[in-house]
């Protein structure tokens, strides 16, 4: 009968070095994996990491002696084309510094000659110990003076990984994006119908939850209704320490806070935007 395995990718974040890995996806027999150890297709890296060594595998070594031992490696093909494009983006790397530190850069502030700091398949990041600063070169050897050591790292990633670097800014912009419209929502005017006393049922209509801060049983989290000519924010206040006497909303719990506010194009933009329809 055939064997099914696979190999992962995994991060070792250890207090001292962090460095990525393959390890197979469960544990083989001791006699078994004693000839991937003979072969040099598996070594211990990084020492000792929460009490267990990390068993580093070479896939490339390691997949022609798995599959004599009967095992089929269910990514095999994926395995090897992403071991290609690191290779290849290790040796673009390695010409990128030789090709950086041949430039015998001197700093523009004092003239004195920099030091390759960081670099990737297409830049590399120089830097003066004297003056503190920094300047990015692409393989073009065309020039990037940054005015600090944070906009030198985020020329030198924009020109090592364009794709990866504007998703990410799409990803930060949509992060202030929502961290924007929670402040606006949490600011915007409105009324606070009944008290601790004389608490209001909780309102019927389009009921919507925060995506961040979803309500849960332990008495926290957003809601938000919509209604024909209201729209409600709704603070889940049931939590221990929460101060009960500011609840106006009744939920199954100990209540909430509740402003109602009228309903508003740019609020319920907001709403929609930090929003997700409950179930």
């Amino acid at each position: 009968m055939t064997k099914k395995i696979t190999f992962l990718r995994r991060l070792a974040d250890l207090d001292d070095d962090s460095f990525g890995y393959w390890a197979l996806s469960e544990r083989i027999p001791r006699e078994e994996w004693n000839q991937l150890y003979k072969a040099k297709a598996v070594w211990a890296g990084g020492g000792v990491d929460y009490g267990c060594r990390i068993w580093c595998y070479d896939p490339v070594k390691a997949i022609p002696i798995l599959k004599r031992l009967g095992y089929t490696v269910e990514n095999e093909k994926e395995v090897l084309e992403q071991i290609r494009l690191e290779e290849e983006e290790r040796q673009m790397s390695e010409k990128m510094y030789y090709q950086a530190e041949a430039l015998h850069l001197p700093c523009p502030k004092c003239g004195k000659q920099m030091g390759v700091g960081s670099w990737g398949p297409h830049a590399a990041e120089l830097y003066c110990n004297d003056c503190h600063q920094y300047v990015v070169v692409n393989d073009k050897n065309e020039k990037f003076v940054a005015a600090d050591v944070l906009e030198s790292i985020k020329i030198f990633n924009r020109l090592n990984d364009p794709e990866k670097f504007a998703r990410l800014e799409k990803e930060r912009r949509e992060k202030e994006a929502m961290r924007d419209a929670f402040v606006k929502i949490m600011r915007w005017p409105g009324e606070y119908p009944g008290d601790h006393k004389h608490p209001v049922d909780f309102p019927r209509g389009e009921e919507l939850y925060d995506k961040e801060f979803k309500p849960n049983i332990y008495g926290g989290g957003i809601w938000y209704v919509i209604q024909p000519d209201a729209i409600w924010i709704i603070e889940n206040n049931g939590s221990d320490g929460d101060d009960w006497s500011r609840n106006n909303i009744m939920t199954g719990g100990a209540g909430a806070i509740g402003k109602k506010c009228p309903r508003d194009p740019e609020l319920e933009a907001l709403i929609r935007l930090r929003g997700v329809k409950s179930q």
